[in-house]
């Protein structure tokens, strides 16, 4: 027997041993799914069935292995796409290093945009619970072998600079559904706790929205702006899935809702007290607009 067969049954078995080291292992776990889809030694770009097959593979793996982690909240969970496909893209971009440049970056391309569905589509899955989520990790299985399968096929019919093009476009459009669905739950969610009493309305207009609340100055320091966006939008996932769940996931849930009720009061505590001081950098826009006006007077 070869050695590349052994080198990637070893590979995958190790992709699956990762599983217990948690989002530590992305890296890792994408360097191992890598050999393991695509082996080591060199070859030419494959046909879109091999190509889809490979992906499927790495996608199937990486579900099993990180699915129960893998963020629910968009731009966390393209952080992990990053950490997880990286790899995998420079093994198959190695493996392929016979071929002409242009379709080395072809498979390059054919890997990220293939694992752009993967990662989102991953992140929406863990914003549900139920038969829903197991649905929709299962479609972002699929999606990512699909799409590398027709990718390969429209690298072979179409010039490398349309194809790079039409690549990207795939690879931007696996990743619209994500924040939409984003945007869409927090803010149906967290104007339910506005009417609790938890959260000012004018904080859910800004963490609905992506660049809003990475330019919100009421959120105070970097530290603890992640600390606030993160309880939210996780608040608003919690929300969502308990309307699903009966028992005792509705019980975890709940506890869950608690849990990030309290951090976010904390930190609307801290931020009130910081307020009232009267610290100048962490005073809100409008507060800073009146005083100069005052001066200005």
């Amino acid at each position: 027997m070869k050695a590349e067969p052994l080198v990637r049954i070893a590979a995958l078995a190790l992709a699956l041993l990762g599983g217990t080291g948690g989002r530590r292992w992305l890296v890792a776990s994408g360097l191992f799914l890598g050999v393991a889809a695509f082996g080591y030694l060199p070859a030419r770009l494959p046909d879109p069935l091999s190509a889809a097959a490979a992906l499927l593979v790495v996608a199937a793996v990486a579900a099993v292995v990180h699915g129960s982690t893998w963020p629910p909240i968009a731009s966390h969970a393209a952080l992990s796409g990053l950490a997880l496909g990286l790899p995998v893209i420079l093994v198959a971009a190695a493996v392929l290093r016979v071929e002409r440049p242009e379709r080395v970056a072809s498979g390059a391309l054919i890997a990220a945009a293939s694992l752009s569905f993967f990662a989102a589509e991953g992140s929406r899955a863990n914003t549900d619970a139920g038969w829903r989520r197991g649905a929709l990790w299962a479609g972002a299985v699929a999606l990512t072998a699909g799409s590398a399968g027709a990718l390969t096929f429209a690298a072979g019919h179409l010039p490398a600079r349309r194809f790079a093009l039409l690549a990207v476009g795939v690879a931007l459009a696996a990743w619209v559904p994500a924040p939409l669905s984003e945007w869409l739950r927090a803010r149906r969610e967290l104007l339910e706790e506005v009417k609790l009493g938890l959260l000012p309305e004018a904080d859910v207009r800004s963490l609905a929205v992506p660049w809003r609340r990475l330019l919100e100055k009421r959120f105070g320091r970097a530290d603890e702006r992640h600390e606030y966006v993160t309880s939210a939008l996780k608040l608003a996932v919690a929300r969502q899935q308990q309307r699903r769940r009966t028992g005792e996931p509705l019980r975890l849930r709940q506890l869950e809702l608690l849990a990030f009720r309290t951090r976010i009061r904390r930190t609307l505590d801290a931020r009130a007290n910081r307020f009232a001081t009267g610290t100048w950098e962490e005073l809100p826009a409008d507060t800073d607009t009146a005083v100069e006006d005052d001066e200005s007077g």
